[in-house]
């Protein structure tokens, strides 16, 4: 099944903004009004700017721990808000005042510096950053202040992909802060961060323990946000367990939660899960009115994260209930909104969803090149992954480089006796880097052709297999070529169409062109209209047979040919014409007899066609010439200037039933009807049982 992953509340963001409100002040004793974090951010900005003194450059005065203590709110408010640049102030200016700080105030100071870089993607920095407070935390022997760091460290790892590491962070802060009796939303914060590196690894069972842990411990400590948004995740877990009641009775818990709240956001988000689940179970009932709800939601919100998400699951909709164009317009708007909000995510989502709607309409063509905007799409978004982990490795190595450079300008006299050994050291450290990069482009170069491959592959074995199930009722190539290819004869067929659909090795010698030189041509460029006997029998759909045209000419790339014509009207899976190519002096002459199947009908199969005109008739008001026309399955004519279906009424009755009639397009009809058509429960099952019966016949007459 499915699952909607993006639309949940990412588990390390909801991490970081509990780090982010975690007091720095652990030992102060005053309370004070800048701390309380019921009030507006912009109100705690401006209590805690009122506490410190200025300079007449506007720079804050650090003159004892109390201040310190301020700045560092200071410089977490500023963060929370996406004010880098002012957090960045007092992280600075508290670091020119590091001596007066205090040990905790060096380690929260430490932690404001890597969350600030956190915040602004500078990932390799802010886990140096969360390190070194990890170092600073153990040394001091702050074993709270250590779990937290260590917390820290973990959603760096987590966000740089680093699982393992991810993971040994945090049970390293849990354990310490079970040891320690942290508070049970401290702890909650861990397991459900946790959970989380486990959901991305597709541990099922170990995700749903760790979440299921810290939704009890929200609820414990009365974070009931929290807990809602756990559950929330917890529901996406029992999804992937295919344990689909369990996951919608915890939605359905979260959805009334928000409700009461007053949270239309995160209403929006439940609400759009519930309806991915509805839409993987085939309840379009129960999706349509869900996504009503959330359309009424998002029309309160305005423009969103959630917009793109409600485009999807309404395409999804309209594919399943069957409008193709109208589920194309919706996914591709979805599909412009996701560019422009840079949602690569949903895109490649979007972009899935518009070549499984091109499929499921036999739309093989557009198909095709949504899949190919799906590819490239998905290699981008390879390429970008690749460039942003080559840029983390450059700065981890810039880093080393700086650190190395302050080291040795503390140790000039080292560098002049260990000059030589240093520059060969640097010399050797550069062409491993080189070799490391060259492997990783060649390894990336490798990996993205294998993945090209099996896209490839998937996409001609979804292409093919749907192929074949659309042929299974029509004229079969490879059927075609058994019977045909081995012969000597130049031989070509058309459909009932007109078109070409198969040409044996020995009309491509005739010619001496390839098989691809023929394409397009159509049967009238072999008997030109002006031959009235033949196209006046191939109009009224009556039987041709050996009809033999002498000394035709053809102009066929930009050669002209004087050939003889024998043409035969065969009746196989469905009608076609057989053309026999010979050159004047060689007469065609094949025994088509021998070729051409012979088969039996009953009453049971005009009986079916009946029904399927009856049921079409009431179903759409309108007449057989409609069902001829948007079927396309039989010939409609023009006889003085009315239009008629000759085919189709010879098998309104036995007496008029050909001779060999062409059960498959009998069939195909039934099927169209029961698909197309809105039929009462009596009247399809009616008509899927002469359908049963048909066929039943025809597989016990060996037809099939």
């Amino acid at each position: 099944m499915h699952i909607v992953l993006q639309a949940t509340l990412p588990i390390c963001l909801l991490c970081i903004s509990l780090l982010l409100s975690i007091s720095p002040a652990f030992g102060q004793s005053t309370p004070n009004l800048c701390y309380t974090r019921q009030q507006d951010t912009q109100q705690q900005i401006a209590q805690c700017r009122a506490l410190l003194t200025w300079s007449a450059e506007n720079q804050p005065n650090i003159g004892n721990t109390s201040q310190a203590d301020t700045a560092l709110k200071l410089a977490e408010l500023y963060t929370n808000s996406s004010q880098f640049e002012q957090a960045s102030q007092f992280l600075i200016t508290l670091q020119q005042n590091q001596n007066m700080l205090s040990s905790e105030q060096q380690i929260q100071l430490l932690r404001r510096q890597g969350i600030l870089a956190y915040r602004q993607g500078q990932r390799p920095q802010a886990l140096r950053l969360f390190n070194q407070a990890v170092q600073a935390a153990r040394s001091n022997e702050k074993p709270l202040l250590l779990a937290i760091t260590l917390s820290d460290a973990g959603t760096a790892h987590l966000a740089m992909t680093h699982y393992a590491e991810a993971i040994d962070h945090y049970r390293q802060s849990l354990a310490l802060k079970e040891q320690y009796q942290a508070t049970a939303s401290s702890r909650a914060v861990t397991l459900n961060n946790i959970g989380s590196v486990f959901r991305k690894l597709a541990d099922w069972s170990e995700a749903e323990h760790y979440i299921s842990q810290a939704a009890k411990l929200y609820q414990q400590d009365n974070h009931s946000d929290q807990a809602n948004h756990s559950l929330e995740e917890l529901a996406l877990v029992y999804l992937q367990q295919n344990n689909s009641d369990k996951a919608i009775a915890i939605l359905q818990q979260t959805l009334a939660y928000f409700q009461s709240t007053a949270n239309p956001h995160a209403e929006l988000r439940v609400t759009l899960l519930l309806a991915d689940v509805a839409l993987n179970q085939s309840n379009m009932a129960a999706a349509a009115s869900v996504l009503q709800q959330a359309e009424q939601l998002d029309l309160q919100l305005g423009a969103s994260d959630q917009s793109v998400m409600l485009k999807l699951q309404l395409g999804r909709l309209l594919q399943q209930q069957g409008h193709y164009q109208q589920a194309e317009a919706m996914l591709s708007q979805g599909q412009q909104l996701a560019a422009a909000q840079q949602a690569t995510a949903i895109r490649l989502r979007l972009l899935q969803a518009l070549v499984e709607n091109a499929v499921a309409f036999s739309q093989w063509q557009s198909a095709l090149q949504y899949q190919q905007q799906l590819t490239n799409t998905q290699l981008e978004q390879y390429q970008y992954n690749f460039a942003e982990a080559l840029a983390q490795q450059r700065s981890q190595l810039e880093y080393e480089q700086q650190q190395k450079a302050i080291g040795l300008l503390h140790k000039d006299n080292e560098i002049k006796t260990l000059k030589i050994s240093v520059q060969r050291n640097q010399f050797f450290v550069l062409l491993s880097v080189s070799c490391l990069v060259l492997l990783l482009l060649v390894l990336l170069w490798y990996w993205q052709q294998r993945k090209r491959q099996l896209a490839r592959q998937q996409l001609e074995a979804k292409l093919a297999w749907h192929a074949r199930q659309f042929a299974d009722l029509g004229a079969s190539h490879s059927s075609l070529k058994a019977a045909f290819g081995q012969l000597n004869l130049a031989i070509m067929i058309f459909n009932n169409k007109q078109q070409l659909i198969f040409i044996n090795d020995a009309c491509c010698r005739l010619f001496d062109l390839p098989a691809s030189a023929f394409n397009g041509l159509l049967l009238s460029n072999f008997i030109p209209p002006q031959n009235d006997r033949f196209w006046q029998l191939w109009n009224n759909d009556e039987p041709v047979e050996q009809e033999y045209l002498q000394q035709q000419s053809l102009q066929l790339a930009q050669q002209h040919y004087q050939l003889n014509f024998s043409v035969t009207m065969l009746t196989r899976e469905e009608p076609l014409t057989l053309l026999v190519l010979s050159d004047p002096q060689q007469p065609a002459n094949l025994p088509y007899s021998a070729l051409m199947p012979q088969a039996s009908f009953s009453q049971m199969l005009v009986d079916l066609l009946l029904s399927c005109l009856a049921a079409w008739e009431n179903s759409t008001n309108s007449s057989r010439i409609e069902l001829a026309e948007q079927s396309g399955i039989w010939r409609v004519s023009i006889d003085d200037g009315r239009i008629r279906t000759r085919s189709l009424d010879r098998y309104l009755s036995v007496k008029t039933l050909p001779k060999h009639p062409r059960w498959r397009e009998v069939l195909r009809t039934a099927h169209f009807v029961l698909a197309q058509c809105n039929l009462p429960a009596a009247t399809q099952q009616q008509l899927a049982s002469k359908l049963d019966s048909v066929t039943a016949y025809i597989k016990a007459q060996s037809l099939l």
